[in-house]
């Protein structure tokens, strides 16, 4: 039962991930078009997200060896086995989530030739050691935030909106 449990959850969250990155591209799109003053379409390439499905894949498989050495040690409550390990799938979808939409907002304004992205850092800890900016020509998802997982940063093409501190916004 659990691959096939696996594959259900696999296959949820993929749709969450395109449902994520589609809304990455079109809110790129709007703010490059008001922030930059481009007339930008969506993009004619696609925008890959392979990579996101083949970590959700890993993830959710880890999880599930997990939850079946726990239901073989405690056979007696698998309802609490599948409980305990719930938090860790939901923190999973989240983080996975937040990456695929930023992903694709970065990616949306390299394929419209717009060349940087600016980081909205909330916490001085997720500045230390990273750049304010993204090269949208040249990233890696590790370059995006979230950076841990109670990260709120966020990327913008408003260059004026991410130097500002978290402090002054209305």
């Amino acid at each position: 039962v659990l691959p096939l449990v696996a594959e259900t959850i696999c296959n949820e969250i993929n749709k969450q991930i395109d449902k994520y990155a589609m809304n990455g591209i079109s809110d790129a799109i709007k703010e490059i078009n008001d922030c930059i003053n481009k007339d930008a379409l969506l993009p004619s390439k696609e925008i890959s997200m392979k990579d996101f499905y083949e970590e959700t894949e890993d993830k959710v498989k880890s999880l599930m060896k997990t939850v079946k050495k726990e239901i073989a040690s405690n056979e007696n409550n698998i309802s609490t086995v599948f409980d305990k390990q719930e938090y860790k799938l939901r923190f999973l979808t989240d983080f996975i989530l937040r990456k695929a939409y930023r992903y694709s907002y970065v990616k949306t304004s390299a394929l419209v030739g717009v060349n940087k992205a600016y980081i909205i850092k909330k916490k001085k800890k997720d500045a230390e050691g990273r750049n304010d900016y993204i090269d949208t020509k040249a990233f890696t998802v590790d370059d995006i935030p979230a950076y841990h997982s109670f990260c709120d940063c966020e990327v913008s093409y408003n260059k004026e909106k991410a130097g500002e501190k978290s402090g002054n916004r209305n």
